[in-house]
C-alpha cells in the first residue's frame, strides 16, 4: 500500500472523479446516468483545476489504483480568535473502496493530511462526520464542535 498526495495526471483525474461519484452514489442514492454524466464532468473538471491548489487528495494506491482518498480543501477568511491566519481546511470526500475498509487506510490519510495542514499554516480542519466516518476522526483527534449558532442554508436551484 502506497500513501501519497495525488499527482496531477488524466489518470489520477479519472480515478478521484470516480470515486467521488462512488462515494456520492453511496451517500445519496444511486444517481441517474444523467445526473451521473453531469456531476463527472463537473468534478473532473473541478479537479483539473484545483487539484494540488486549494484541492489536496491524499490517497492510498494498490499499485496503480487508488483504493482511499481524502480531499482537504483549504480555505481562507476573515481572522477570528478560532482562526487567526485566516486559513482553514474542510476535509471533504472521504472514501475507500469498500473491498478495503476496514485496514486503516482512511485514518493513515487524516493523519497525513493533519501533517500537511500543520506544514501549511492551517489553523483548523473542519469536517462533518457520517455515522461511519465518526470513529475513524475520533480516533485521530477530532472533536465534536458544538456552537450557539445555528447552521442555516439557503439553496439556489
Amino acid at each position: 500500500m502506497t500513501f501519497a498526495s495525488a499527482l496531477t495526471t488524466k489518470n489520477t483525474l479519472k480515478q478521484l472523479t470516480e470515486l467521488r461519484i462512488a462515494f456520492i452514489n453511496e451517500r445519496f442514492g444511486k444517481q441517474s446516468k444523467e445526473d451521473e454524466k453531469n456531476l463527472y464532468e463537473r468534478i473532473y473538471d473541478f479537479y483539473k483545476v484545483h487539484l494540488n491548489v486549494d484541492a489536496i487528495a491524499f490517497t492510498a494506491s494498490e499499485g496503480d489504483e487508488i483504493v482511499s482518498v481524502v480531499v482537504l480543501l483549504i480555505q481562507e477568511k476573515l481572522a477570528n480568535p478560532t482562526c487567526l491566519s485566516g486559513r482553514y481546511g474542510e476535509v471533504v470526500s472521504v472514501y475507500t473502496k469498500p473491498e478495503h475498509r476496514g485496514k486503516g487506510q482512511a485514518y493513515n490519510l487524516i493523519n497525513m493530511l493533519k501533517d500537511y495542514a500543520r506544514e501549511h499554516n492551517i489553523d483548523r480542519i473542519d469536517l462533518k462526520a457520517s455515522k461511519m466516518g465518526y470513529p475513524v476522526y475520533k480516533k485521530a483527534g477530532f472533536e465534536e464542535v458544538v456552537s450557539e449558532d445555528v447552521a442555516m442554508r439557503f439553496s439556489i436551484k
